[in-house]
């Protein structure tokens, strides 16, 4: 899922140097709960993994559901992950086992890095704490050069995917193949329609310092039935879809590959990064997500054909494994995610935490032009 810029706070602008134990304490809103980096847990980190004094340390951009940092020890540096609270220890021990699978497969995806007892990750205060090497790179602007590093990366993601030899699936993250779409880890559909007939108000509750988002909201109100017919089409769709199509190619997937969770040097993938939402699926309908965010129009609500057929053709030309008869896919499993964004974000509205109206209208403005979009092959 993609998360809000405008609900993060500017980082202080104080100097990110200290003496050993004379650290900087970062305050962020948002989702992530924030914990901060105290002497007594740069204490057990470096005890826990052997690192030496922590001489440096400031937060990343882009730790919207986790908190990250960078470290720096000596002449060495590390990405330290604070996970959400309500991140799971068995979500954490698929993610780490697939990532020290993959790493050895491609030098550009991180694997965690292990404390001095054997194991990838301890808590503290409640929260699930890891170590990863730092990854050289920024993340990218989106240019024909960076979507067809992208595309290739992603084809070469799929073909180590499918050999990976365990079988298990994630606890936390469902795929769209068994998606229940009326309940699930994400929303409560009987709850949530009852909140959108009886109780939308609410949704302007969370935004009461922000009323730029207002008339986002208001409109999604308005559009509420339409938003009830289009769950009810799209999830017909996908459950007759994996009841019919039983061989649809399915292997472990990154869950959220876009220009967030990359980093380039010279416009080449210099790393993937955060594996949270990591799960066996469809590959055709992560080829699906990763084209729509990369070659969207997004002041349109549209797919721009042109970027849309050269990155799948690319994504083919390195070996991706997604067959051609599945292409015809691709502009289905886009809408399906629409939807899904479109749910979990009122869902959240609802819930009192904090979503991005904006870019749920955006959503289901796009789910409406691509409902006579033809396809891509």
């Amino acid at each position: 899922m993609r998360f809000p810029h405008f609900f993060m706070e500017e980082l202080d602008k104080l100097s990110r140097r200290m003496m050993r134990y004379k650290y900087l304490i970062y305050i962020k809103k948002g989702w992530s709960n924030t914990m901060e980096l105290s002497a007594m847990l740069l204490d057990i980190i470096k005890n826990s993994y052997g690192t030496g004094d922590i001489v440096e340390f400031h937060r990343l951009e882009g730790g919207y559901w986790n908190d990250v940092f960078s470290l720096k020890v000596q002449n060495k540096r590390y990405v330290l992950r604070i996970s959400h609270r309500s991140t799971k220890k068995e979500s954490i021990v698929y993610e780490h086992m697939l990532l020290h699978y993959m790493n050895k497969q491609i030098k550009e995806i991180p694997a965690p890095i292990m404390l001095v007892d054997g194991t990838t990750f301890f808590f503290h205060e409640g929260r699930i704490i890891s170590l990863y090497p730092f990854m050289e790179g920024v993340i990218p602007e989106i240019t024909k050069a960076t979507r067809h590093a992208a595309a290739e990366m992603l084809a070469k993601l799929h073909m180590a995917a499918q050999r990976f030899p365990n079988k298990k699936k994630n606890p936390a993250h469902t795929s769209i193949k068994n998606l229940n779409w009326n309940h699930n880890h994400m929303w409560n559909w009987e709850k949530l329609k009852q909140q959108l007939e009886k109780h939308s108000q609410q949704l302007f509750t969370s935004h009461l310092d922000h009323p730029d988002q207002h008339g986002c909201i208001a409109k999604l109100i308005k559009m509420k039935n339409e938003i009830e017919r289009l769950k009810g089409n799209i999830s017909q769709w996908t459950v007759q879809l994996a009841n019919a199509n039983p061989d649809l190619l399915f292997a472990p997937t990154h869950g959220d590959y876009y220009r967030g969770n990359l980093l380039v040097v010279n416009d080449q993938i210099s790393a993937v990064i955060d594996w949270d939402e990591c799960r066996p699926d469809w590959l055709s309908y992560e080829l699906a997500r990763a084209t729509w965010e990369l070659c969207k129009d997004k002041k349109l609500h549209t797919l721009n054909r042109e970027w849309a057929i050269e990155f799948v053709q690319t994504y083919k030309n390195a070996g991706g494994p997604v067959p051609a008869n599945e292409l015809q896919l691709l502009i289905p499993f886009i809408r399906s995610v629409r939807m899904i964004e479109i749910l979990f974000y009122l869902d959240q509205g609802f819930q009192g935490e904090e979503w991005d109206p904006e870019y749920t209208l955006h959503n289901l403005y796009s789910l409406l032009n691509l409902a006579s979009y033809q396809e891509l092959f």
